[in-house]
Order: structure tokens, then C-alpha cells, then sequence
């Protein structure tokens, strides 16, 4: 859509503003409820400030908000980080091939790409959709993804204000995201499923020392889409070949964990290969989200909590 053979330069610059421009729709879109500190928000701000002014503070802008978005993801309870450092990261990436500045100039910081973020999650507006979906800590799932397609509309229409095409057309929200559902939670399961459809409960662990409840579950128990093929099989490689954990948040003072087990399974299509391993549908950010919506219930910290009697 951006495409102009004439001049590649001054597509790479509507692009650029393109991206610019989503970070500031996110900014726009937070208010006191927003997922990061107060301190974030100024630097971020003061970022996008500086690259539409070319100041030549940037660099030392940009090394502050890295270490400052680090504080905050070492803390190991927090994903909108994560995307809010990624999204500057790309941005710098596209700056530089557009004008041709080396790549310790702006402080490309490739630390982000150790995280959990898939090579198709890398770009800034990604990133920028991903924040403004998740604007605060209780978002429900129907709500986040009518944000989601209110973003890709508006980034639609962007793109093509800045090849001079006016979209009169608005998304339409499928009717069972218009809806809110009322959460009820009577059991460990459900409490298990509610954080992910892919869990399956087997046992817990309370840590009285530490204040900190281990929620055993086994990932995708009976079998699981090849992520290559789409092709479902139940068929066991290998059996609980690994354990992970997400630690979601705490309750009432008690930090939940959850803990997995995973099968590796074969894949039963010839023209694929032997075996795979399981890739969540669910990613952490979901699951994190899921676990802030039911803390944000009234009543609901201390029910979950009477469930694994840690009151």
C-alpha cells in the first residue's frame, strides 16, 4: 500500500510515520489504570518526542527507557514491557535503514529479542496493538480483542490517509464480543481453564515460608495441533519432556505459580516431520490478563484463595 517506485526513501518515511503513529495512539489510549509506572509513560513519551524532532538527546532517552523497561521486566511478573521496549527496538531498526545511521547510534538493544516474543510479534505496531488491547489491568477477553480489531482498523485507515485514500468503511464487531459474560469460578478446574482452555489440573503446592502456591497442570493433555501442518495428533512422543512455570501475580499476599507438564507428540503426516513440539495458542500475556481480570472481581482474591485453603 505504502509502495512508491519513484522514491523508496519517502516510503520508508510514511512508514516510519505510520509507526510513530501507533505508539501514539497507545499513548493517547492510557489512563490512571495503565499497566506501567508513571515513569515509564514520561520516557516513552519523551522518546517518540525526540524522533519527531530529531533531538540529539535521543541516545541518552532511548538508554534510559532500556534500563528502566529492564527494572521492570526482571520482576518476571510483567509482559506490557516487554512489547513497550520491542516496540522502540523495531522502530530504531527501520530509522537506520531509512537513514543509513549505524546501528550503536541509537542503541539498538537486541536483549528484547531474548524474550518470549515470536519472530512475527517483532514490529512496532504489533507491539502497539498488543498495548493498546491491554490499556489496563482487568481487561476482559471479549473487550481486549474488539480493541484489537479497532486498532487494525484504524492502522488501515492510516496507511492509506498517507497514500492520500479516504475509508469511509468501519470494522463490524461480531455481536458476541459486544457481550460480557459473568465469570464463575466454584472449583480449582475452573479456576485452571479460566487461566488457560490448554491446562488441565493435577495437583497443587503450598510454600508457607515463602507465601507462594504452585499450581501443578499438564499443557494440551491429550494431544495437540503440529504447528507446521495444523494436523491434530495424540499420538506421545515423548512423555512430560519438559516443566515450565509462569508466575501470574500474587493473591492476598500469596504468589500464585502456575507449573507444567508438556508431551512432545508425533505428527502423523507423512509429508511433515516426526514429531513436534506443542505451541500454546494461549500466550503468557493472556493468561496474565485472565489472572488480573478475576483479581479485579469483588470477592473473587478470597474465593480462589478459600479453594486452595490459603485464607
Amino acid at each position: 500500500m505504502l509502495e512508491d517506485k519513484e522514491d523508496s526513501l519517502f516510503t520508508e518515511r510514511k512508514y516510519v510515520t505510520l509507526e510513530l503513529n501507533s505508539i501514539q495512539k497507545v499513548i493517547d489510549c492510557w489512563t490512571e489504570g495503565a499497566p506501567i509506572c508513571t515513569k515509564l509513560q514520561e520516557l516513552y513519551q519523551r522518546i517518540v518526542s525526540l524522533f519527531r524532532s530529531d533531538n540529539k538527546l535521543l541516545k541518552k532517552a532511548v538508554s534510559e527507557f532500556y534500563d528502566e523497561c529492564d527494572r521492570c521486566i526482571d520482576k518476571k511478573t510483567s509482559f506490557y514491557e516487554v512489547y513497550l521496549k520491542q516496540s522502540i527496538v523495531y522502530l530504531i531498526d527501520v530509522i537506520e535503514g531509512v537513514a543509513g545511521i549505524p546501528q550503536d547510534e541509537l542503541l539498538c538493544d537486541p536483549s528484547v529479542k531474548n524474550c518470549e516474543l515470536e519472530n512475527d510479534e517483532r514490529d512496532t505496531a504489533y507491539c502497539a496493538c498488543k498495548m493498546y488491547a491491554f490499556y489496563n489491568l482487568a481487561v476482559s477477553d471479549n473487550e481486549r480483542k474488539r480493541r484489537e480489531m479497532e486498532f487494525w482498523d484504524w492502522y488501515i485507515k492510516e496507511a492509506a490517509k498517507l497514500q492520500g485514500i479516504t475509508i469511509q468503511t468501519t470494522v463490524r464487531i461480531p455481536n458476541k464480543l459486544l457481550e460480557e459474560t459473568k465469570i464463575e469460578i466454584n472449583s480449582i478446574e475452573e479456576f485452571v481453564k479460566y487461566i488457560s482452555y490448554e491446562y488441565d489440573y493435577d495437583k497443587y503446592e503450598i510454600i508457607e515460608e515463602k507465601r507462594r502456591l504452585l499450581v501443578h497442570v499438564f499443557h494440551c493433555k491429550n494431544g495437540a495441533s503440529c504447528p507446521d501442518c495444523g494436523q491434530y495428533s495424540n499420538h506421545i512422543y515423548m512423555e512430560e519432556y519438559v516443566i515450565g512455570s509462569d508466575i501470574l501475580g500474587e493473591l492476598n499476599g500469596w504468589i500464585i505459580e502456575f507449573k507444567f507438564h508438556e508431551n512432545a507428540y508425533y505428527c502423523d503426516n507423512p509429508d511433515c516431520y516426526e514429531y513436534f513440539f506443542i505451541k500454546s495458542k494461549v500466550s503468557f500475556e493472556d493468561k496474565r490478563m485472565h489472572f488480573l481480570k478475576l483479581r479485579s472481581i469483588h470477592g473473587m482474591p478470597e474465593k480462589i484463595c478459600a479453594l486452595f485453603g490459603i485464607i
